[in-house]
């Protein structure tokens, strides 16, 4: 895990990447910082894996030339720095790793350079990054890698503007975490996202997994034929297939593609397990005819494309915003749920609180769960609260594991609280598949206020409103 230590190092990175006139801007500095940081660790993992095939008395061949390890090109032997250090990065280390090729892991790696370019321009501000990644231990004591706790670490310390261009792509962990638990994946089932991103999700399965080995059989399962992902843009392309290998994946199934382009009258990929948080409120137009019920909003057209990947008793734990519970007024968010419903158990949706994905975006999230069993009979929501003295989570005051405790204890019973309730599928039906069903149990607040204090008031939501409004005309740009 990333310790505050690592963390201020990593920021120290950050700032100097940003005086480097071709990483000013958050995507070109996560870009840069992401390949550098993959070839510091990717070294590290091979040396484990070295030192284990010799402790066994086999030999292990290293996927990376020594010219173009880590520790020699960086190292004080071959110290270079400035023009000299541009030169060797551009014309000899990325041909390099563009042309690897002899296994699938060296083809993967290949696919992560030739999908990433070097973008600082100044040779010694690179040496200066180079040498504090060069300075962390990002293991220690740990025997995994978390790049997501890495990345939320540099997350945090970014300004909103920073922030806005990543948010697309990342799911608090917590919130993945508490996702996986409750669809509790198995060895030999098949686990996919098809809005894959960093890869965070299927860490999160692999993690879960993992204690159950039992056997080389399930190492192997679990290591070549579990996790697939699919991704269409470049840099959570990188950043997830990154995640997936520096977390002992050495061949994650991760394509770049994009997802939505597969025709679901022909589709053959089915899996037994997804877990996804699609992009909110896309659109995309040329691709209508892939789909049963067409779309250009793209948040319907992913659902459509979850329903038919599942396999018979497959189950799926999907995010959506409020948006795709309530509109009733086009008919392929209509139908879509009708289909939901009529073929899939809906059995739990769970109510996330205002800025449960703060900083990144304040549009209200819900936690669909659902299965490939037959039809859909009753709902179970659970409205997660705030902590006492919280109006919503944000930046300083985020979502946290504990909060899911609740929503843990009463879901397989479906115990009924002041913050849980039970919906009928025949209530959903009447309101033409409206599944935003409000908590029926909580009691209107009522505040009487000093005059001042309640403009006060009324401006600070209007101030939030207009953020939304904000958030939304740039999400549908």
């Amino acid at each position: 895990m990333a310790n505050d230590s690592i963390s201020n190092k990593l920021w120290s990175a950050c700032n100097k990447m940003r005086q480097d006139p071709g990483t000013t801007g958050a995507l070109q500095y996560v870009e840069q910082f992401s390949w550098l940081l993959f070839l510091k660790v990717y070294e590290e993992i091979e040396n484990e894996y070295e030192a284990k095939a010799t402790f066994e008395g086999k030999t292990y061949n290293r996927n990376i030339d020594n010219e173009y390890r880590w520790s020699v090109w960086t190292g004080k032997d071959s110290y270079i720095t400035g023009p000299d250090l541009l030169e060797f990065v551009q014309i000899k280390l990325f041909p390099y790793f563009r042309t690897l090729s002899g296994n699938r892991t060296k083809e993967i790696i290949s696919e992560i350079f030739n999908n990433t370019q070097n973008r600082m321009e100044d040779g010694y501000l690179l040496r200066e990054v180079v040498d504090v990644l060069a300075s962390v231990d990002f293991f220690g004591d740990e025997d995994s890698f978390a790049v997501s706790s890495i990345y939320e670490g540099l997350f945090a310390r970014m300004k909103s503007s920073d922030i806005k261009p990543l948010a697309e792509f990342h799911t608090p962990r917590v919130i993945a975490r508490f996702m996986t638990e409750m669809i509790s994946p198995k060895i030999g089932q098949t686990i996919y996202d098809p809005c894959n991103g960093p890869s965070g999700f299927l860490t999160e399965a692999y993690h879960f997994m993992r204690p159950q080995e039992k056997n080389t059989k399930d190492k192997e399962f679990l290591q070549k034929e579990s996790f697939y992902g699919k991704e269409l843009k470049s840099l959570p392309f990188i950043l997830g297939t990154m995640n997936m290998m520096l977390n002992g994946i050495a061949t994650p199934n991760i394509r770049k593609m994009n997802t939505l382009s597969i025709n679901l009258f022909n589709l053959t990929e089915k899996y037994d397990i997804i877990l996804t948080n699609p992009p909110f409120s896309g659109t995309v137009r040329g691709i209508e005819s892939n789909f049963p019920y067409p779309s250009a909003q793209t948040e319907i057209l992913f659902l459509q494309h979850c329903l038919r990947s599942l396999k018979d008793g497959g189950k799926c734990a999907i995010i959506f915003p409020e948006g795709v519970l309530f509109k009733t007024d086009d008919q392929s968010y209509v139908n879509t749920k009708k289909e939901l419903l009529q073929q899939f158990n809906l059995h739990h949706i769970v109510r996330l609180p205002n800025g449960s994905f703060a900083p990144y975006t304040n549009i209200p999230t819900n936690i669909l769960f659902f299965e490939k069993t037959g039809p859909t009979k009753e709902i179970f929501y659970y409205e997660m609260p705030l902590p006492e003295g919280l109006k919503n989570f944000s930046k300083s005051k985020p979502i946290k594991s504990v909060y899911f405790e609740e929503a843990k204890k009463l879901w397989e019973k479906k115990e009924l609280t002041e913050q849980s309730w039970i919906v009928p599928v025949e209530e959903i039906i009447k309101s033409n598949y409206n599944l935003d069903v409000k908590n029926p149990n909580k009691k209107a607040e009522f505040e009487h206020l000093p005059p001042e204090e309640l403009i006060a008031k009324i401006e600070e939501s209007e101030k939030t409103i207009i953020s939304l409004l904000s958030e939304i005309k740039d999400l549908i740009k």
